[in-house]
This record gives structure tokens, sequence and C-alpha cells, in this order.
């Protein structure tokens, strides 16, 4: 919807300040509702960065947003318009206002302002998006499949054949893991022993020749 419904052509029509993250056609309710689908540390704001989907999440999310952004160049609209918020009860609330303004510096990089988030020349420069692969034959992947229905690529479920094939390996390959993490540790305990053995003789031979 955010990328092929022209009616939603705006920033504001993406952005949802007003809290209404189960909004699907906001970019916060496309960010948001996975996060707490997946739950446990990918839906607490502190630690989601360590989960493994993270990374997978946010280059989704990224392509969502230049996918907009086209559709913006497409339409006539200037992608790098940076919108005001306004005020509203739920800005001052959760003090957005303070710090999202346009020219307000951003955090952890103070040679940058919110504004220049918006700017066109990463696209091209830096990286570039590849479209998403789409029905009917969605990029003749094994891993996804045309969903006639919503006419989406969708991911393809294992059977339990399959899971059952896959699971000696993931056990095999959990006990690798393991084994590889256990020497590590044996190794380097060996060498912090050698280490103190070492500084002890060293201690006694300066003792014996003062």
């Amino acid at each position: 919807m955010i990328e092929n419904d022209i009616k939603v052509r705006h920033v504001a029509d993406v952005i949802d300040h007003l809290g209404k993250a189960e909004q699907l056609l906001t970019i916060e309710g496309q960010h948001n509702l996975p996060h707490e689908w997946v739950g446990g540390t990918m839906d607490i704001l502190n630690s989601s960065a360590r989960d493994p989907t993270f990374i997978l999440h946010h280059a989704f999310i990224d392509y969502v947003w230049e996918k907009f952004r086209q559709k913006q160049e497409r339409l006539g609209e200037n992608p790098e318009y940076y919108p005001s918020l306004g005020k509203t009860s739920e800005t001052d609330k959760y003090n957005l206002t303070a710090f999202h303004n346009a020219t307000n510096v951003m955090a952890c990089f103070p040679w940058m302002k919110n504004k220049d988030g918006y700017r066109s020349d990463y696209v091209g420069i830096l990286y570039e998006y590849e479209d998403s692969p789409k029905c009917p034959d969605c990029g003749k992947s094994k891993y996804i499949t045309c969903n006639e229905k919503l006419n989406r690529c969708i991911g393809i479920v294992p059977t339990e054949s399959e899971e059952e094939n896959s699971s000696p390996w993931i056990i095999i390959g959990g006990a690798i893991t393991f084994g590889i993490i256990i020497v590590c540790f044996l190794l380097a305990r060996s060498k912090k022993s050698h280490s103190v053995v070492a500084t002890q003789k060293s201690n006694m031979l300066r003792h014996i020749v003062f």
C-alpha cells in the first residue's frame, strides 16, 4: 500500500506520530508489528538490535521507505521535504517535537541534522535496492511462492518431512559449535595458567638474584 496506493503520497500519510502503530499504511506499523510478533529481545527497545532478525527487518523497512520515496518522485513530490510535526497532545506527551524537528542535531551524528536523513544522495552512491520478487514466478525462488489471493510472494512453510530431515543437521551443527566453544575456553584457560606459572617463576628468580 505504501508503495502502490497513489493516495499515499505525502510523508504525513506514512508516518504516525499519534501512536497508532497498528495502522498498516504507516511506516511505524510496518516497523513495530514485526518487533512485537517476534517478541523476546526483539520487542525490547534496549536489546532489539541483538536479535538476529533485527538487521533483516530494518533492511526491509529501509526498502519500503525507499520505494515510497521513488513513488513520490514519480508523482512529482519532493522526497527531501521534511514535514513539521505540528503541536498535538501526543507530541507533547512523548516529547517528539524536541527530538524530531528538522533542524535538530541527530543523536550520535553531531555533524548532521534530522532533515539530512531525507537527502537523496545516499541511494545510488552508497547503496541501491533491487525490486522485491513479484508474482507469478516470485523470482523463481525455492523459498517463496505466489499467494494468488494477496497477489504477493510469501515464504514457503517447510513440510514436516523437511523439518525432520533438517533436524539432525541442526543438532550436529549445534554440537560442533558447542565443542568449538569448549575447546576455545580450555585453550584460553590453559594459556592463562601458563602465564601465571611463568610469572611465579620469574618472581622466584628475581628473589634469588637479588
